[in-house]
């Protein structure tokens, strides 16, 4: 049989899924609430919403989640629930929640924003002592700052001390959540290990507006008082996005990862895996589908592995990484494209795409489509706009 049970900074885990940072049912004096479901769907450990300090703030849009037709069910813009401060009493109900956790085998993660080196001090050593498991330092989050809070920028010009003084303040792990739009993350990665991380979360939501109202001007991205929010995109589109970041980070840092962005079903977890994270955490597809889906994709890990003939997750891990390293292959012959005639429905969007955007080597003939392989360069794009499926890149 199969095993999911994985070992993660020294915490023995029932399989690699977390629930990420960012809904209601992650604020930490909550969560107790949520552990049967939790159980129930294979989740060996949930990340708290980021605590933003130790006092309330003043003021929240009143609307904090956007979509358009187009991108239902593809990508949101998220800037989450309205921060709740870490004040005692959010930390005798996260004491509250880590027991109950920890009596089902289930792992708590704190997760932290500070506006000062000494305030990301005090809320790890809160976090900690309300049982958390590890800390996750929030560098990445790319909503629009806080007043009195650090920018993006800020946080990223001042994580290094923040490592260093957390790590010297708490015994639990230490995780570093970055930002897929720092431009050099390998060096960010490199710099967390140097300061003391003990892993890295990659990536946070990416920053952008989800769209604007032609017909009024008024951002999509805006709250019931037409305040406009930029915040970050989170869902399945995202995805390709984090898996970049996670197969640099463990190509080149001796770190362990948590692939985290866009994951929504097991095949996508398969892919972290196999570009190198050892855990995986999963946030919108829970707001969109329940938590539910920590057990398809259980299942699903589960019956992928078990057909493979793979015992453990660990054989998986990492195995797409040496495919990027490698130098590109002279060509002995020119590739090609070639058009499967019993796939093909005719509807000539290879041939517009070719012509149009690429080297005019399709053409009509009698109704068919044919390839001039003495002027087609085998660049693919034929593949990529034909929606049957029904073209090839072949060096023959």
């Amino acid at each position: 049989m199969s095993s999911l049970n994985i070992k993660f900074l020294g915490m023995e885990l029932s399989s690699p899924f977390w629930i990420a940072s960012g809904a209601y049912q992650t604020f930490g004096s909550v969560i107790e609430n949520w552990v049967d479901e939790l159980v129930e769907n294979h989740w060996s450990g949930i990340v708290t919403k980021s605590y933003l300090g130790t006092t309330p703030l003043q003021a929240w849009p009143s609307c904090y989640l956007w979509t358009t037709p187009f991108y239902r069910s593809m990508m949101m813009q998220n800037i989450g629930p309205p921060p709740v401060p870490l004040k005692k009493s959010e930390v005798r109900g996260l004491k509250k929640s880590t027991k109950r956790c920890h009596e089902n085998r289930i792992v708590v993660i704190g997760n932290i924003i500070g506006r000062t080196t000494s305030e990301w001090i005090t809320m790890a050593e809160m976090m900690e002592e309300a049982g958390c498991d590890a800390i996750e330092l929030n560098f990445g989050c790319p909503a629009s700052p806080i007043k009195g809070h650090p920018t993006l920028q800020e946080r990223y010009e001042n994580f290094l001390e923040v490592i260093e003084a957390v790590k010297g303040h708490v015994d639990v792990p230490v995780l570093s959540k970055i930002n897929a739009q720092i431009l050099d993350r390998v060096k960010m990665a490199k710099d967390c290990k140097r300061a003391g991380s003990d892993a890295i979360t990659a990536i946070n939501t990416v920053g952008g507006i989800i769209g604007i109202d032609v017909d009024t001007g008024v951002p999509i991205c805006s709250d019931t008082h037409q305040v406009g929010v930029m915040s970050g995109l989170s869902g399945p589109l995202i995805k390709p996005i984090g898996l970049r970041v996670v197969a640099e980070i463990a190509s080149n840092v001796d770190i362990p990862i948590c692939g985290v962005g866009g994951i929504s079903h097991w095949r996508d977890a398969v892919e972290y895996i196999m570009v190198g994270a050892s855990v995986i955490q999963v946030c919108t597809a829970v707001m969109w589908k329940g938590f539910s889906v920590g057990k398809r994709m259980y299942e699903g890990l589960q019956k992928f592995m078990r057909d493979k003939g793979y015992q453990n997750v660990s054989e998986i891990r990492g195995i797409s990484l040496p495919y990027f390293a490698r130098e590109p292959v002279p060509m002995k012959r020119k590739p090609h494209a070639y058009i499967d005639q019993a796939l093909c429905s005719r509807c000539g969007a290879c041939h517009v795409a070719c012509r149009e955007g690429a080297f005019d080597a399709i053409r009509r003939i009698r109704g068919t489509y044919k390839v001039n392989q003495r002027v087609c360069d085998g660049c693919g794009l034929c593949r990529v706009v034909c929606p049957q499926g029904a073209m090839e890149i072949k060096a023959i």
